[in-house]
């Protein structure tokens, strides 16, 4: 009887542990802020850099060709000057790849918290497997023989 208890304590304080910490990572994962994720201010993105991401047309026409040909000017208090493609930078908010980079950790994390949250349930209920008959195996062998 010593045994089941202390087999039932093992399975509650483990199974709950070891939920209670699969949960956290689940919950952190949802809770995040979505705006941490962009490029940051200082380090924007260059328009070639960002050609496989964004593609930003002006009137109809592509941004890089409108550089190239000289259309797009700047106007200042000195007078108009025609922009460069080094002239623009652009911020890119990478939440998307980072939330899909982290979907096998979130599949595990949900894997584990259900099947610790089993464990912890079997321990709450007592449900704890045990031996018939103090036979590890369950031969017919080992029944018969005498105790």
């Amino acid at each position: 009887m010593k045994q089941t208890k202390l087999a039932r304590l093992y399975l509650m304080l483990f199974g709950g542990m070891f939920f209670l910490i699969s949960c956290v990572s689940l919950i952190r994962f949802y809770a995040e802020r979505n705006d941490i994720w962009w490029t940051p201010m200082n380090a924007p993105v260059s328009l070639e850099e960002s050609r496989d991401r964004v593609e930003i047309y002006a009137r109809g026409m592509l941004l890089q060709d409108a550089l190239r040909s000289g259309r797009l000017q700047f106007v200042k208090d000195s007078g108009p000057s025609s922009l460069t493609s080094s002239d623009i930078g652009i911020r890119l908010n990478n939440r998307d790849r980072v939330k899909v980079m982290r979907i096998p950790e979130m599949i595990v994390s949900a894997a584990a918290a259900g099947f610790t949250g089993l464990i912890f349930l079997f321990g709450v209920i007592g449900w704890i497997p045990s031996r018939l008959n103090g036979s590890a195996t369950g031969d017919a062998e080992n029944d018969s023989m005498p105790r």
